[in-house]
């Protein structure tokens, strides 16, 4: 993914310069019955909206202007709320974890 995003930013560079806006809409999911073991959902989930969202951010920051705005979007995932226990989400919004 690395060589693909860097390809990606350097057409863009070429093309345009310079950004505007960069939109960092990386993410994907496994559906709950999907049989894949939970360590390698849990491998492939973290690479690709963590460490992907990351690589795109890194490749393309050089590319803004002055002014220029980042979104990134995230997953529901995110949301304290989803989490069914009342241990872990507590354990999950201490600030030191």
């Amino acid at each position: 993914a690395g060589a693909s995003v860097a390809a990606c930013a350097a057409e863009v560079e070429r093309r345009y310069g310079q950004i505007d806006a960069l939109i960092n809409n990386a993410s994907m999911a496994y559906k709950h019955a999907d049989p894949t073991p939970w360590t390698q959902k849990t491998r492939t989930s973290v690479y690709t909206n963590f460490f992907g969202t990351l690589s795109v951010f890194r490749a393309f920051v050089p590319l803004l202007r002055p002014g220029a705005r980042v979104v990134t979007v995230a997953s529901m995932a995110g949301h304290l709320g989803i989490i069914p226990s009342d241990g872990l989400r507590r354990e999950f919004a201490r600030p030191d974890t």
